[in-house]
């Protein structure tokens, strides 16, 4: 451990001249190219802390022309009754289903966007 903790004695002296000068020696003597080790190190921990969204909420922003069928459809989605289903969408944007997986909540946008709607996953 005192070999290591003097080499960092000596390192911490060197002007910033001095240690790029060391580095590019240790990278020729190694045939490395720290760049890329350290942009392939960023890129890791980046990939690595990228979650896949598990559940989803299915957001209607736009009804389009076709109301009555958006209730429609509506009332199917979530087994509520007409007048519930209308509730829903006079309160737009407004949350139609949550908790979805992602097929469940990608079949019930394209439902709704076919009648013309216009859905938001989050």
């Amino acid at each position: 451990m005192k070999k290591i903790e003097n080499i960092i004695e000596e390192i911490s002296q060197l002007t910033i001249l001095e240690s790029l000068e060391m580095v590019k020696k240790l990278e020729k003597k190694w045939g490395i190219n720290s760049s890329q080790i350290v942009n392939k190190s960023n890129a890791c921990d980046k990939e690595n802390t990228k979650e896949e969204k598990k559940t989803y909420r299915v957001m209607l922003t736009d009804i389009g022309p076709k109301k009555l069928g958006i209730i429609k459809e509506i009332k199917k989605i979530t087994s509520k009754s007409l007048m519930e289903s209308k509730k829903i969408i006079d309160k737009i944007p407004c949350i139609i289903q949550e908790n979805l997986d992602v097929k469940k909540s990608e079949e019930i946008k394209k439902r709704l966007e076919s009648l013309g709607a216009r859905i938001i996953l989050k």
